[in-house]
């Protein structure tokens, strides 16, 4: 209210009554006093508000239900946290932007300077955009955290303006009654505050999609979280608005202009509209700011189908009939667009007609891009994508589907030879779908086919557990594409595991991301001469960015290899690992055998992905690793990837 009131009086009233007739003044010293009793009411609101949202916080961290609060409760929000000392800068601007307020009201009705009004403008903008450090955007880092500060900041400024000067628009409409000379005034007025809502609009457009690249993320968040449903509640009461505003700026705005009083009238209550949607919108915001943003939470879709490329790339005929609707969507744009340029109006027979063809084209283009979607289409696995969840999830797989796919998911257990329907090859059959499909499958099984449900025999954590050493088979599959040089187009997302290894402490694959990681597992005696060389070379590969760990199980009991353990500075893993990996060293063509695990070296680019591997021990006069250096070279000419996503749902 006092940031909008002032933009508006600055941009708006000031330019549209700059001359001495008498309407002119009346309606400036109305307007103005208006202006200045909404910016003490919106002062006062925002101060309570503000105090009611520090004792708030203090009861929410010190556990006290709020008439329990202590002053030292309150004095330790206000200095030891950060919304605290944000709290503290707002509470000082507050004060400093009332005592200006308090000085322009005692030098009476006369104009303010340039200066003082600007000032004060510049004090409104602070203490509104300050509300974005204690947003979602505050919680980032880096270079994203300022991003999404100035983005938050400019969403904040915008809607500001906008909203904060409807209440003025709505007086001055409405003082402008009864006088040719003030509804002129009035048109001028209005003409000025549509440029300010074009701009306002343009500004919070740019920056909504700013935030909910980070916020929402994507189409199933949006419309499968409660934050997502509520900002779409949100957009459609700003597209209401923005309707609302176009007809204020084509329709009334003009004939206000021309001294039409029934236009007035109309825009008023249209003023009157945006200013409800405004406070619906800004109640809606307030419920956001206090949800767990979507892109932090496990879409539960709500449609029976999905959008997908899927069956395009699958048919030709899909692809035959998607490619007539875009042509003809193209023909009716370039129609339309061709006529408006010939000066032709559009018949109402002639619209029908396209609007009916342009419906045909969209229905049809959905129906060919549509296939069947669950609720858990696009959910996140609450269980992450290690190798000690990948070795449970083996476990159930073993006890539960080995029987009928095999022990490798290549449809061929001992069961699969008696059944009417081959059980289909899960090690390709599971990178074509998503994981969520995959659960729900799991759990629920799939109709007219010989798949059961296995629901509630385990439970969500188990089935999930399940699908992430389904992901991890099909992956070591691909895998067997990977070779000693680095391919582009071939990215595999390593498990994520722990490990220790001395000097350093405890810690996981997942925290070495932004450096490249040579992940070598050996097999003791076999190994040792290889584990030996790598050792003696860590300081050659550490000068080219590389993070070596090294693992190793025995395979014999020879004395010499039981001897030799602690020469090479081992990592200490957990069997699961092992296991895990020993996936991802499977040669093509000869069956994997994961009782011995096979000597492996792997390398892992910075963003967390498997990008070359070499399967044995070198032979002799191999220089293994000039070729991994010459890898890592070429990976750290690569631009920085995404990193992989090891999805948690909340």
């Amino acid at each position: 209210m006092i940031f909008g009131g002032l933009v508006f009086a600055l941009v708006v009233v000031g330019p549209a009554t700059r001359t001495s007739r008498a309407a002119a003044i009346d309606l400036n010293e109305r307007v103005q006093a208006f202006l200045r009793a909404a910016g003490w009411w919106g002062l006062g609101a925002s101060l309570l508000s503000g105090a009611a949202w520090l004792f708030l916080e203090a009861a929410l961290m010190s556990g006290h239900p709020l008439p329990e609060v202590t002053g030292d409760a309150l004095w330790l929000v206000l200095t030891r946290t950060k919304f605290g000392r944000v709290w503290m800068w707002r509470f000082g601007i507050a004060g400093a932007l009332g005592a200006l307020m308090f000085a322009a009201a005692r030098g009476g009705r006369k104009r303010e300077s340039f200066t003082e009004t600007s000032l004060t403008l510049a004090l409104a903008a602070c203490y509104l955009a300050s509300l974005a450090l204690v947003g979602h955007a505050a919680d980032g880092r880096g270079a994203e955290r300022l991003f999404r500060i100035t983005t938050d900041v400019v969403h904040l400024l915008a809607a500001g303006a906008w909203l904060g000067a409807l209440p003025g628009l709505a007086f001055l409409l409405a003082s402008a009654r009864g006088s040719t000379a003030a509804i002129g005034i009035a048109g001028h007025a209005a003409k000025r505050f549509s440029i300010l809502g074009v701009t306002s609009v343009g500004a919070l457009l740019l920056s909504g999609l700013g935030n909910a690249w980070y916020l929402v993320g994507n189409v199933p968040a949006l419309l499968g979280t409660p934050y997502g449903r509520l900002l779409v509640a949100k957009l459609l009461l700003f597209a209401a608005m923005v309707a609302l505003a176009a007809t204020n700026r084509q329709r009334l705005t003009p004939k206000v202009a021309r001294h039409d009083a029934s236009a007035l009238d109309l825009l008023t209550r249209n003023a009157v509209l945006e200013i409800i949607g405004g406070i619906a919108v800004v109640a809606i915001v307030g419920a956001l700011g206090a949800a767990v943003p979507a892109a932090h939470q496990s879409p539960v879709w709500p449609f029976s189908f999905t959008l997908s490329a899927t069956p395009i790339e699958e048919s030709v005929l899909n692809r035959v009939i998607l490619g007539v609707c875009i042509a003809a969507l193209c023909a009716i744009v370039l129609a339309i667009a061709f006529g408006r340029g010939q000066g032709k109006r559009i018949g109402p027979q002639t619209a029908v007609v396209l609007g009916s063809v342009t419906a045909a084209a969209i229905l049809a283009a959905t129906w060919t891009l549509s296939m069947p979607a669950y609720p858990t289409s696009y959910a996140s696995s609450p269980v992450q994508y290690t190798t000690t969840v990948i070795a449970r999830g083996e476990f159930f797989y073993a006890t539960n589907c080995l029987q009928c796919h095999g022990s490798r998911g290549r449809g061929d257990g001992p069961s699969a030879a008696s059944l009417p329907i081959k059980p289909v090859n899960l090690a390709e059959h599971t990178a074509h779908h998503r994981p969520g499909d995959l659960f729900w499958w799991v759990s629920h099984g799939i109709s007219n086919t010989l798949m059961p449900a296995f629901s509630p025999r385990l439970d969500d954590e188990e089935v999930w557990a399940l699908v992430q050493y389904l992901r991890a088979l099909s992956a070591s599959q691909t895998a067997q594409a990977l070779t000693a040089r680095v391919e582009p187009s071939l990215a595999i997302t390593a498990p994520d595991f722990a490990f220790e290894e001395s000097p350093h402490a405890q810690d996981v694959l997942t925290r070495l991301r932004g450096r490249e990681v040579l992940l070598v597992f050996g097999a003791l005696p076999e190994s040792l001469p290889r584990l030996r060389q790598i050792e003696a070379q860590r300081t050659e590969f550490a000068s080219a960015g590389i993070r070596v760990i090294l693992a190793a199980t025995r395979s014999g009991t020879s004395s010499e290899g039981a001897r030799a353990i602690p020469t090479p500075r081992l990592a200490i893993v957990d069997s699961a690992t092992t296991q895990t990996y020993a996936m991802f060293a499977c040669q093509p063509v000869i069956p994997c055998e994961l009782s011995t695990s096979p000597h492996a070296e792997l390398l892992v680019d910075r963003a967390g992905y498997l990008r070359a591997r070499w399967v044995g021990a070198p032979d002799t006069g191999v220089d293994r690793t000039a070729e991994i250096i010459a890898d890592v070279h070429q990976l750290q000419r690569e631009p920085s990837g995404q990193p992989t996503q090891h999805e948690h749902g909340h």
